[in-house]
């Protein structure tokens, strides 16, 4: 067999002039854990420990934008993962902002264990809005409403029950709402509130633990009383009754005020499982404080400017703050509470902190918890904070540490990217790029020559929602976009006009119901003739004819899901409506690869208009597809770590994977931040030296894989199991960072430091990449000027 031939030079082109600039982090909340059974708390059996180490839930991010970030945790294997975007819910119009977030437990969820998508509700505010509303966690579709008096909402919390939320207005009173089925007004022995002064502001609410109390015969939990931070340099607590009667404040504390006699604002509190009553401050001024007689008992000068947040560890034993200052302060409770660690995680102010596990009354998880952060440096840190126990973030052994002050940081992508969340999308042969920001896009040319580049137009639309899909078709002659509710169609021939798509009177989505649903597409993708255009659309995959403007085909894709698994009886439960999250077509445009997120790979014959595969249930939803361009008929498949599965379509099975592919997919595991995409260089000649780059926001690998040998994996016989199986634990245990392969010493490379803040990867051509970058550095000086300002010798 001839030697692999040498790698050629790539030409590189490090675009930076993508204008789009994220938005700042408002809210951070995990998945809120269930509260034990009452009755074996109540006889006094102790604290339950059945949360499993793996199972770390959800991860919703707002920012102030209107955008909602739902990130999904994916176990890797050797115990490691990594949380993955999973969705974008889009702003509408009419709530164009967030400002304050909430997730509860639906009431129907019984279970005792970390609830999963379905069992969430989410709750949002803005900063000016006058309603509370609840979205969809799957759409982003707003589901209901509520009026507030006297809006704007200052601050929002949920009980430990999950029955009911606080909230507080300018009003002087605080107001409850009932979390039925749909929100209704609370029980009348919380209709009214002792009043507050009327310039006084409520900027912060804090519950205090439940109670299991007996009910007739019957043992429920109870929730007891809350805490309020006040702009009046106090902070109240107050009393929830039983029955008749009002919440009523029981007691009343001042904090420390201000030179010339202004006023400290209670910007956070919290109430531990002791009784002890936390506050943090517009002095900076971290605060405990006897629950009883509300006598101070610690305080912390711990910041040089607000402590605007505060968050509580799992155990109720450590508490987290942070504000404009960028530092993260530690507090733990030994024999008295002691500020032990202080971090500067971030680059400007630090607006949002969450825990996972978060603090639950009587629960007890027992694995390292995890601080996520977030602010105006727009990036998302998630950073292990414990003392003992696995770190679920670690991977490499010197960069596993749980303790706080030693811990290392992962900073998550603010660009989007895997999963239908990328914002970029590329014509080669006219050497087009478009990019989708918030409710328009830019469309730039790449000069050949290294001759720099040229912005040719932008589009702004009129939308209900921001923009959630976009493609330009590979000739450059169209641009499709979409929102939550419309798909819309531009030929760009010789300026940019609306072209008709005609879904809604379709007699092909007829069945759809397009006419209350609307038309927005999750994923949109040009067929490589650039005649086609595939949108999915309501879980659906629709084939538009373009020249012609009408439906060719609907592939209704009611493949059904029976315990997590792909079936073909028709018993299971059809109900789920996944969104397709990932379309991709081979170069010869016969086959096209759909996933969604019930994790169901099809395959599509474009010529005969027909499915003609669906894939083995995955572990993990993919996190993108593509077809090698010099053998079609094989589907790479990238997980959430960024390994590597192919499917032959002629075989119709995986290809175990061959040593060389191994090594690869062992170093991608050790990335500490999830990959975001997957490309092969177009028309490479030579099947053993497939060029194929994987990307995230911070790093990017190129890799020649031998395509030759990976196809003859699926011709060997059966007995041949174990050889590999054996070559492939030797593969792993000997990879590095410099590992090679069986006949190319370097045929991959994994650059680290070189890329950051990265928007999209691609080929122009053979030999030509485009790597789109937009780090912090380039939208910074249109950020507020930030309290600290990095510099020489200061961290």
């Amino acid at each position: 067999m001839s030697p692999i031939p040498p790698a050629a030079p790539v030409q590189l082109h490090r675009a930076r002039f993508l204008d789009y600039t994220p938005s700042p982090i408002t809210c951070i909340s995990f998945a809120p854990l269930p509260l034990p059974a009452p009755d074996l708390v109540g006889k006094g059996k102790g604290r339950q420990d059945a949360f499993s180490p793996d199972e770390l839930g959800l991860l919703v991010v707002a920012r102030e934008n209107g955008n909602v970030e739902i990130w999904e945790w994916m176990r890797e294997e050797g115990g490691n993962g990594n949380w993955v975007l999973e969705r974008v819910l889009p702003p509408t119009l009419t709530h164009p902002t967030v400002s304050l977030m909430a997730l509860t437990i639906r009431p129907s969820f019984k279970s005792y264990a970390v609830p999963k998508l379905k069992a969430l509700r989410l709750f949002t505010a803005g900063s000016e809005a006058s309603e509370l509303v609840e979205r969809c966690l799957q759409t982003g579709r707003i589901l209901q409403s509520y009026h507030i008096p006297s809006p704007p909402i200052w601050s929002l919390s949920v009980s430990p029950t999950h029955t009911l939320l606080c909230l507080s207005t300018t009003a002087p009173t605080l107001t409850f709402i009932s979390l039925d089925d749909t929100l209704s007004p609370p029980p009348p022995h919380l209709l009214r509130t002792e009043y507050l002064p009327s310039t006084t502001r409520t900027v912060s609410i804090a519950w205090g633990p439940p109670e299991p109390i007996q009910e007739d015969s019957e043992w429920v939990w109870r929730d007891t009383y809350l805490v309020t931070g006040n702009s009046d340099s106090s902070f109240r607590k107050w009393d929830i009754p039983r029955g008749a009667g009002r919440v009523t404040i029981r007691g009343r504390s001042v904090v420390e005020k201000a030179k010339k006699g202004r006023k400290t604002i209670i910007w956070g509190v919290a109430a531990l499982p002791d009784g002890t009553i936390v506050t943090s401050d517009s002095l900076g001024s971290v605060t405990f404080w006897d629950g009883s007689s509300l006598a101070q008992k610690n305080s912390f000068k711990a910041h040089k400017a607000d402590a605007m947040c505060l968050v509580v560890g799992p155990d109720g034993k450590s508490v987290f703050t942070s504000g404009p200052d960028q530092r993260v302060c530690q507090f733990v409770h030994t024999d008295a509470w002691r500020l032990v660690a202080n971090r500067r995680i971030h680059s400007h102010d630090v607006r949002a902190l969450a825990m996972f596990p978060p603090y639950t009354p009587y629960v007890s998880p027992p694995f390292c918890p995890i601080l996520a952060s977030g602010g105006w440096d727009m990036s998302l840190a998630l950073t292990p904070a414990g003392e003992t126990g696995r770190n679920p973030l670690g991977k490499a052994k010197g960069m596993s540490r749980t303790i706080f002050e030693e811990s290392f940081a992962r900073k998550l992508s603010y660009m989007g990217g895997g999963r239908g969340t990328g914002r970029i999308s590329l014509a080669r042969a006219p050497r087009l790029l478009l990019a989708r920001k918030d409710r328009s896009v830019g469309v730039w040319k790449i000069l050949e020559d290294e001759l720099g580049w040229e912005k040719l137009f932008e589009m702004d639309f009129r939308l209900r929602t921001s923009l959630i899909a976009s493609a330009i078709s590979p000739d450059g002659r169209w641009v499709a976009v979409s929102d939550l509710y419309e798909t819309k169609l531009f030929s760009l021939d010789a300026k940019p006009q609306r072209m008709p798509l005609h879904l809604v009177d379709s007699p092909e989505l007829s069945h759809l119901s397009l006419e209350t649903t609307g038309t927005g597409s999750s994923a949109l993708l040009f067929t490589p003739d650039s005649q086609r255009l595939v949108l999915g659309l309501s879980s659906q995959v629709v084939v538009v004819d373009i020249d012609a403007a009408r439906v060719l085909k609907c592939f209704k894709r009611d493949d059904p899901i029976s315990g997590g698994r792909v079936i073909r009886s028709g018993d299971a439960d059809t109900s789920n409506d996944p969104a397709i999250t990932t379309l991709a077509t081979s170069d010869d445009g016969q086959y096209l690869a759909v996933a969604d997120l019930l994790s169901r790979v099809s395959i599509f014959n474009l010529d005969t208009l027909r499915q003609t595969a669906v894939l083995p249930t995955l572990p993990s939803i993919p996190l993108t597809l593509a077809f090698c361009p010099t053998h079609p008929s094989l589907l790479a498949i990238a997980s959430p770590s960024g390994a590597m599965t192919f499917y032959n379509l002629d075989t119709n099975r995986f290809l175990s994977p061959t040593r060389q592919l191994n090594i690869l997919n062992a170093a991608l595991r050790d990335q500490y931040t999830p990959a975001q995409g997957i490309s092969f260089e177009p028309c490479r000649s030579t099947p053993r030296a497939a060029k194929v780059v994987i990307w995230s926001h911070d790093w990017l690998c190129t890799a020649r894989i031998d395509l030759e040998a990976l196809s003859r994996q699926g011709k060997h016989d059966e007995s041949l199991r174990k050889k590999r199986a054996r070559e492939a634990r030797e593969a792993l245990e000997s990879v590095s960072s410099s590992s090679a392969g069986p006949d190319d010493p370097n045929f991959f490379k994994i650059s680290l430091d070189r890329f950051r803040g990265l928007g999209g990867v691609d080929w122009l051509a053979e030999g030509e990449m485009i790597v789109v970058e937009r780090q912090l550095g380039d939208f910074m000086g249109e950020l507020p000027p930030a309290f600290w300002s990095g510099g020489y010798g200061r961290a």
